[in-house]
């Protein structure tokens, strides 16, 4: 009887097992532009605590400064708080930035280098880790924006000169500290950090049941285009923005970056004046007033389309609006901002279908816990006439999980025939 209640607990065991396996997802700091230099007195950093893309509760941005451990938004001259992000004006050397909940856990920490030399020069290299085996492209920029010709030091050996180095197949070797120089000065140095992609280990299934156990199923799981900066409109002239296929972070093989043009379909690369290839990447000078884009493969199926507007109005009154060229998931937030040819934002008007929203004149628009009802057409406008395009801010649902029930045998029709004193006895 003994032996038979044991068979009986450790098959109801392994069942609850299955049941109630939790699904990790470590708390990370997310920044934007996600960028790890910036010259002095650029634009602000917008960093929040993200689950999964999404706002996590309970955790807080932190930084530590004299010693001292500091909250977003409570300390002096420490962000400010909008909803769930915490926008930094980046001002000393160096700072770096982390999450924390109460209980003390943390996300990895993000450093920032401020150039203050008016005639440096800063390198375009991610604030966050990079996943194994996808691509980076460095470039380095001036202060007006513009892209240059450049030596880059990789661990203190150069390469160039040349208007970008793009490093293919990320691994663990290629960690290490990157700068640039130029005629006109040298960068700060910063670490481009590594990460293995996350692995998800399914639990054993009970060996009774082995071949009928069903791995978790996501749903809506397909190919996207990566858009970097992730910006839906940009000023004519400015610097490229490029494009490549992804599945889930990583390269998808087998796909290419398209476009509609005079009614037929170009591929990336392979049509006179439509980008440049380079590892991944589709690199292209947005010219048109309006371009769109997807992925395919040679099947036929395709990505969702992000389309750009160009603004060509390059009188000091004309100005974008960011927006995010992606799609946002529901539950997150969003902010929008008035951003002139010279890079500053500007206080604004934000419309959406035409109508005013927001507390009027402001530097920025938020929207807090994003739903389908959002999406639309969205622009700002300035006191001094100038306007931005229209663009679609567009909302998804999260990728929903699934996760099929476990196929655990009845148990023995003895096991309703427990004998209580004998249990209480072995368990004594």
């Amino acid at each position: 009887m003994v032996k038979m209640l044991m068979i009986v607990l450790l098959l109801h065991g392994v069942c609850v097992l299955l049941l109630s396996v939790p699904t990790v997802s470590a708390v990370s700091l997310s920044v934007s532009p996600n960028l790890q230099q910036v010259f002095r007195g650029s634009s602000s950093v917008d960093l929040s605590c993200v689950d999964d893309g999404q706002p996590a509760d309970g955790w807080t941005v932190k930084r530590t400064r004299g010693g001292f451990t500091e909250d977003c938004g409570a300390a002096a001259g420490f962000g400010r708080l909008l909803v769930s992000y915490c926008v930094v004006d980046l001002s000393a050397p160096s700072e770096t930035f982390w999450c924390e909940d109460s209980s003390g856990q943390q996300s990895d920490r993000v450093s920032f280098s401020v150039q203050s030399d008016t005639t440096g020069v800063i390198l375009e290299i991610p604030a966050l880790p990079v996943r194994t085996g996808s691509d980076v492209i460095l470039r380095c920029r001036q202060r007006n924006g513009a892209t240059v010709a450049a030596y880059f030091f990789i661990k203190g050996i150069s390469v160039g000169p040349k208007p970008e180095h793009i490093i293919t197949n990320i691994m663990q070797a290629d960690e290490g500290l990157y700068c640039s120089t130029d005629e006109g000065g040298k960068s700060p140095q910063s670490s481009l950090r590594v990460r293995d992609s996350p692995t998800i280990i399914h639990p054993p299934p009970p060996p009774s049941s082995s071949t009928n156990f069903d791995p978790p199923l996501l749903l809506d799981k397909k190919v996207s285009l990566s858009v970097s900066p992730n910006l839906q409109q940009v000023f004519s002239g400015f610097s490229s923005v490029y494009l490549s296929c992804v599945d889930d972070g990583q390269t998808a093989d087998g796909w290419t970056v398209k476009r509609t043009r005079g009614g037929l379909t170009e591929d990336c690369g392979a049509a006179a004046g439509f980008g440049r290839l380079l590892g991944s990447y589709c690199v292209v000078d947005l010219s048109a007033p309006s371009e769109t884009f997807w992925c395919e493969d040679s099947s036929g199926q395709q990505s969702d389309r992000v389309s750009f507007s160009v603004q060509s109005d390059t009188k000091d009154k004309g100005v974008i609006l960011e927006i995010p060229a992606l799609p946002v998931r529901t539950g997150s937030d969003v902010i929008l901002r008035c951003r002139q040819r010279n890079g500053a934002t500007v206080a604004a008007y934000f419309f959406i279908k035409g109508i005013s929203v927001g507390h009027g004149h402001t530097r920025e628009h938020i929207i807090t816990n994003i739903t389908q009802a959002d999406e639309g057409l969205y622009s700002c406008s300035t006191d001094e006439g100038g306007k931005s395009p229209q663009s679609s801010l567009r909302v998804r649902d999260p990728p929903t999980i699934i996760h099929p029930p476990p196929h655990c045998p009845p148990p023995p029709s003895t096991s309703t025939n427990f004998d209580s004193p004998l249990l209480k006895k072995e368990t004594v």
